[in-house]
């Protein structure tokens, strides 16, 4: 049996793992200047005061300061740029891009002839890792599976420690060094920057492209082919766990963005106009912002000043960084296990109590669920744009803390960390209070955390929603095939439903108006509308806007008893039917009788019926488009000959060429009531344009007029074009069709012809 959810293959770790030299260039890159500053010949080279000596207030710190302030700079111009490059050259692109930038910057920092030199490196370095730090955990979410995604994605907190604890160990082996050859001490540890970007860069091409960026740009084919490989297992021989998860990801990225459409609104306003994407902005740039504040690039940077100033001389902080090596793989292990990404990043943020502990608490905790977090919350169609912004939440606190770390620290000593302590206070209630669980869903699921649509559920499927996945799977193979939405609600909006229509299968649907009596008395209306449907197309989901409100209370069910036939009546004999309605806006949604198992095009399924009033706008020009209805060529063709249209099981009204459906709700062909004889079977989406038959039907010779129609037409000479019109008019009631009282034999008050004439109501 295939491992829903969690599986994945050995080629999927091995991708997640070479990405990850991607997280441990930053790791490295942004905690090196730890090792650098700690180093006498830097100081030396670029004739800078040590510690204790005049001018290192004022010289120094702000050297370290703008090299600091430079690389965060550089960090949130390479998240701000992901945003849109991310989006349009592919996270595997931008992987290469941030290479490339990292491998620069590292060697004119390794080579800076000047300090101007070396800010400038840092700037590029900062630019390279900006967009790495970015890519990695979003390139790693969107390959992962649901139930695994905590330890996957927690790679890239593992091979940020890594980085880490490379920059503090060969920092303080090259600081031996420095007796020797003190320009070697402080250069090698930096020219070490260019070695994980380069093997990055240099295996880049072997990388597979993202799934879900290859199906948002249509390249279908070699998205499955993607996914197969990602989720390949003996246990799964058929692949039924990457075709579900790519048609999956195809309908909500088909969901997202007719949802995006019927807003009016591009992408880039979206994500602030749309509430459910600007909560998903607030929520990924605090987390973000919030992390960092909370300290752990202090305790990185300047964890050689912070522990002096605390009276720790040694190795100390080279010590507290290996023990990372435990705590970032077991905060990414644990990630699968308690499911919580709420509980770990609050224990991770309560850390900073505890200043020898810190490392203990934020690695666990905080390190491996801030990239993760991020990385889940955002739909495919502005995950870039929500993970640069959030990223860019990272660099432009770090840009505040690094810059005013040094100089707080050379000013008040330790009660520097005590603005990280108060921070931490603030943030704890805002995480606990306004921001959402996400584990244990795939990437599309969760949507409806933020009160999105979810198009296709897998991982929190229902048994029944389970069977119609895999028929729609097993029919499409792989769902490949071109697939139409369409999207309706009740009125208040609790009640929200998806049709899948196959393009290749949309005859099957059929447009129905019905003005038979049941439907008249439920729907209280003269003539209904339906779409008929095969019961594995529809899906739907209730939303509720108050706590206190239940599934059970917003979807209601209406069962009517079956209804015998009448020898007075032309109303048939219609099956006990079940109706859903809205139980806060009463909009009627669906019905569903035993009448209609096996009475659709597809004699094998059930079918469902859905209020064609119901569906949104653009659903129903999509209705059009499909041929459905309002298709006056095919009236035309079937008129042609004599003069009739005759929908599916439709009664027809020799005088007045009007379909109608009473007596047939089921959809099966009776006898017409002239002739005695079965209709003709033709489409029933087939039905005339004229309006709504039952009205045409009052009018006609009634007082409230009649209806006169002419038909013609002309072909052109050369017998390749024709032209065909038709006019429909209602008169007054006094024309010729309209016997009055005399004509039918009806007294008329004052016997004289001046009296007012009393006329023969034929409704």
């Amino acid at each position: 049996m295939p491992a829903l959810g969690s599986q994945t293959s050995r080629y999927n770790r091995s991708v997640t793992i070479f990405v990850a030299l991607g997280s441990f260039t930053y790791g490295y890159c942004a905690s090196i200047i730890g090792s650098t500053i700690g180093q006498p010949g830097w100081y030396q080279y670029f004739d800078l005061p040590l510690q204790g000596e005049p001018g290192y207030a004022t010289r120094t710190t702000n050297a370290i300061a703008t090299a600091n302030g430079l690389f965060s700079a550089g960090g949130a111009v390479g998240a701000l740029s992901i945003m849109w490059t991310c989006d349009h050259f592919g996270r595997k692109r931008n992987i290469q891009f941030g290479s490339a930038l990292s491998v620069l910057g590292g060697a004119l920092q390794g080579g800076a002839a000047a300090l101007a030199m070396f800010h400038v490196g840092r700037f590029i370095s900062g630019l390279g890792i900006g967009i790495l730090v970015t890519v990695s955990p979003m390139y790693m979410s969107e390959v992962a599976s649901p139930f695994v995604r905590g330890w996957l994605v927690g790679h890239h907190a593992i091979f940020l420690v890594f980085g880490y604890m490379l920059s503090a160990w060969l920092g303080y082996a090259c600081y031996w060094a420095t007796p020797v050859n003190p320009s070697f001490a402080w250069r090698f540890p930096l020219c070490m920057q260019c070695l994980a970007p380069a093997l990055l860069l240099a295996g880049s091409p072997w990388v597979p492209r993202s799934p879900r960026w290859l199906v948002s740009k249509d390249k279908l084919d070699e998205a499955m082919t993607v996914l197969t490989r990602l989720r390949q297992s003996p246990d799964d021989p058929d692949h039924l766990v990457a075709r579900e998860e790519f048609y999956q990801i195809s309908e909500q990225l088909k969901l997202d963005e007719q949802k995006l459409r019927a807003t009016g609104y591009g992408v880039w306003r979206a994500v602030w106009k749309k509430k459910s994407y600007r909560k998903r902005m607030f929520m990924g740039f605090m987390i973000q912002f919030g992390a960092e504040v909370a300290g752990p690039l202090i305790i990185n940077n300047y964890a050689v000043i912070l522990y002096t100033n605390l009276g720790q001389t040694g190795g100390i902080a080279v010590w507290l960084t290996t023990a990372g090596l435990i705590y970032n793989p077991g905060g990414a292990w644990l990630h699968d296990k308690v499911n919580s990404r709420r509980g770990m990043f609050m224990v991770g943020i309560s850390g900073c109590l505890f200043i020898f502990l810190y490392l203990a608490f934020q690695g666990t905790g905080c390190d491996t669920t801030m990239y993760l977090w991020v990385s889940e919350i955002f739909p495919t169609e502005i995950r870039s744009i929500g993970m640069g912004f959030s990223l860019f939440g990272q660099f432009a606190a770090t840009l505040i803390v690094l810059q005013t770390a040094p100089i707080g620290f050379a000013q008040v000593g330790w009660k520097y960390f005590l603005l990280v302590v108060c921070w931490s206070a603030v943030f704890l209630p805002i995480i606990y209070f306004y921001f959402l669980e996400t584990a244990r869903l795939t990437l599309e699921e969760i949507a409806q955390k933020f009160g999105d649509d979810v198009a296709v559920h897998i991982t929190d499927a229902s048994q029944e929603e389970r069977y119609k996945l895999e028929k729609i799977v097993e029919r499409h193979e792989g769902a490949m095939e071109d697939l139409n939405h369409l999207f309706g609600t009740c009125a208040c909006e609790r009640n929200q439903y998806t049709v899948v229509i196959p393009t290749s299968s949309a005859a099957l649907a059929e447009v129905i108006f019905d003005n038979s009596a049941a439907n008249r008395r439920s729907q209280a209306s003269p003539v209904t509308a339906w779409l008929r449907v095969p019961l594995d197309w529809h899906h739907s989901s209730t939303f509720a806007h108050f706590p206190d409100e239940t599934h059970a209370t917003i979807k209601r069910t209406f069962s009517t008893p079956p209804s015998p036939s009448s020898p007075s009546s032309r109303d048939q004999a219609l099956p006990p039917t079940r109706r859903q309605f809205c139980g806060y806006c009463g909009t009627h949604l669906t019905a569903w009788n035993e009448g209609l198992h096996g009475q659709g095009r597809d004699s094998r399924g059930a079918y469902i019926d859905i209020t064609l009033g119901s569906l949104l706008s653009e659903s129903l020009e999509r209705l059009e488009s499909l041929r459905l209805y309002g298709d006056s060529e095919d009236d035309e063709e079937s008129e042609r000959g004599n003069g009739l249209v005759k929908g599916e099981g439709a009664q027809v009204d020799n005088d007045t060429h009007i379909p109608t459906t009473e007596g047939n709700t089921a959809g099966t062909g009776v006898a017409s009531a002239s002739s005695g004889t079965p209709t003709q079977r033709v489409p029933q989406h087939r039905m005339t344009g004229r309006g709504i038959p039952y009205f045409e039907e009052m009018v006609e010779n009634s007082r409230l007029g009649r209806i006169k129609r002419q038909k013609g037409g002309q072909t052109s000479a050369d017998g390749t074009r024709r032209v065909q019109w038709e006019v429909v008019e209602i008169e007054e009631g006094d024309g010729d069709g309209v016997d009055t009282a005399e004509q039918a034999g009806i007294g008329v008050n004052g016997g004289g012809s001046g009296g007012n004439k009393r006329m023969r109501m034929d409704i």
